[in-house]
Parts: C-alpha cells; structure tokens; sequence
C-alpha cells in the first residue's frame, strides 16, 4: 500500500479510482461551463461541439438566411471555430497515445505539467492581450461569439481561440482514462456521463429483479457516480465561480487540479498486466526480440539442402528441436523426409 493525499489504500484500489475519477470530471464540468458561458464552446466533452456544429451547417444551408443579411457569416465562423476545437481535441488524444508508447512508466505525470501549462495559457494569453472577461457573458447574451458589438468581440478573440489549447490538453487527459487507450489503467471514460448512467441503469434493473450483481460491476457503479457526481459539482462551481465576480484567472485551479489528478492517476493506479518496460512491445504488432524463435530451432528456407550435415541426433545442419514443442518437432520431421516422399 502507499499514501496518496493522505489516504492509505492498496495501489489500484476501488477509492483509487473514484478519487481520480471524481477529480478529472469536475475539472471537465468546471472547463466546460467556463467556456460554453464566456465562448460558447466546450473544450472537454465534444459531443456539445458536434451538435453545434450541426445546428450551425443547418443554418448556414437554410433558406432563412435571405432575410437575414450577416447571420451566413455567423454561421461560417461557428463552423471553423467549434471544428478547430474538436479537432484539437483529437490531436491531444493522439499525442497522449503516442506519448504512452515512447515512455508507459508514469507517461501521465511526465506529460502532466505539458498540459497544466497549456490549460494555465488560457487565462495568461487573454491577460497579457489586455482581454476583460467581464464582457463575455454580456456577448453570449447578445448571440454569441458573433454578436452586434464587434468592439466587445474584439476584446474576447484570444481568449476563444484559447479555448483550442485547452481542448488539446483535455483531449490528452480523456484519452489517459479511456479504455481506447492501451495503457489506461481506469479503463473508463473520464469526461462523458451518458454510458455511466446506462451502466448504473442496467445494474439497477439487475437489482429489480433480483439479478446477481458481481462485486467488479458494484465497483464500476462506483466509479460510474462518481463521473456523474463530479461533472456536476464541476459545472456548479465554475458557475458560482463566475457570478460570484471573480471572472478572471478562474483557469488557473484548473491548471493545479490537472497537475495533481496526472500524478494521483500514476501514483495510485495500476498499469494494465503487461504493460511497462515491454510495454510498447507487448502491445504493438512486432514481438520483443527475447520472444524471436531461435536460429537453432527455425526451419529450413528456400534452398537449404536436408542433406546437409547432420549432428550425432540426426538433425539437420546441427539443429535442434526443442523438447515438448510439438510444432518444431513437425517441422523437423518434415526436413528429415526424403524429397520423393514431400
């Protein structure tokens, strides 16, 4: 067992687990409801940015837009800004994963403080522009990011571009948790509340009905709360954060809370079996060199002679077959067969 926070538990832990997971969903509730109010764009769960990026293709393509001149410019806008996002999001998934393969030993607390930077440029890049965030919500109201007032829109446009840097550092930490991943050792999404509450749903039926419930599908429910549990306290408290006037700077807890969740992420959790100095071997499609057949027990290529020199035993070229394997030993006697015979 070790101490993480003052918690003593036994590496890989149920609490292990709801501890981390309670901790990167509401830093997910709490960036998203920060940018969806100040930029109307959600930096760690995509599936919002999808369905605005639908909404705004149906505007860019209605009829309406005849009667009103500049919301096609709106809509194209939206449509650059919520794809760029999105796609950020992808490329910090890919750059986790390529990452987790050069170096799977504590890949989360070696990259951790990459991404807490990243995070923290969201608040020092508008501040050093001189951006007031007292305006954004007044744009939002007004119809968003490209609202009447472009003065005011000016003042937020390194802010919302911002937002991309922190999809790219929350699409690294959604893909350090997610059972895509090859060496996730939480095997379950961080930052989406759908599929949990599906979970608990189905575990409740099992429960109606006097169904057994295995004690692993009990400690996924846990986890599965606890995603549900801190999407929402993170989404309350980045709301209170912002109509309690204290507007600016708010990315900066965030950034603190990624560097601590990255570090209890490696520290408490286990690596899936197999996975550490061979890791990346273990995982990718060519074996590790210590698991190559030898030369002494490989076969025959194209244009070795059977009739070659044989040891003591009889077999050819001196090889020998090892014992027990019935495959070589198939292969052996092959070999041994006269030409007119194969």
């Amino acid at each position: 067992s070790l101490r993480v926070g003052g918690i003593m538990h036994c590496k890989g832990s149920t609490l292990a687990k709801v501890v981390v997971a309670l901790t990167l969903s509401s830093l997910c509730g709490f960036v998203d409801v920060l940018c969806v109010a100040r930029y109307g764009a959600f930096p760690a769960t995509q599936t919002g940015n999808v369905i605005f990026f639908g909404e705004y293709l149906h505007r860019l393509f209605s009829p309406a837009l005849d009667q009103a001149p500049g919301e096609e410019a709106v809509a194209v806008e939206a449509i650059y800004y919520r794809l760029a996002v999105m796609l950020c999001s992808v490329l910090g998934g890919y750059a986790y994963c390529a990452f987790e393969h050069v170096k799977p030993h504590r890949t989360a607390a070696t990259i951790g403080p990459v991404l807490a930077l990243m995070v923290l440029s969201a608040d020092v890049i508008p501040h050093l522009r001189g951006e007031k965030w007292k305006m954004a919500r007044d744009i939002v109201s007004h119809g968003g990011l490209s609202g009447p007032d472009s003065d005011s829109k000016s003042f937020q446009m390194a802010g919302k571009w911002c937002v991309c840097i922190v999809a790219f550092a929350f699409g690294g930490l959604h893909f350090m948790c997610s059972p895509t991943s090859d060496g996730s050792r939480m095997k379950a999404v961080t930052f989406a509340a759908t599929g949990h509450m599906h979970k608990l749903t189905k575990l409740f039926w099992q429960w109606t009905h006097c169904k057994p419930i295995q004690p692993a599908d009990r400690a996924s429910a846990v986890v599965s709360v606890s995603v549900v549990l801190g999407m929402i306290l993170g989404a309350v408290a980045g709301a209170l954060a912002m109509h309690a006037g204290a507007d600016q700077w708010l990315f900066v807890p965030v950034a603190f809370g990624v560097l601590g969740a990255v570090e209890l992420h490696d520290a408490a959790l286990k690596p899936p079996p197999g996975w550490g100095d061979q890791g990346p071997a273990k995982h990718s499609r060519i074996a590790p060199d210590d698991k190559k057949p030898s030369d002494a027990a490989r076969p025959l290529l194209q244009g070795e002679e059977c009739g070659g020199p044989r040891s003591a035993d009889g077999t050819p070229n001196g090889r020998v077959v090892p014992e027990g394997d019935p495959e070589m030993g198939a292969v052996a006697a092959y070999q041994l067969m006269p030409a007119s015979d194969k």
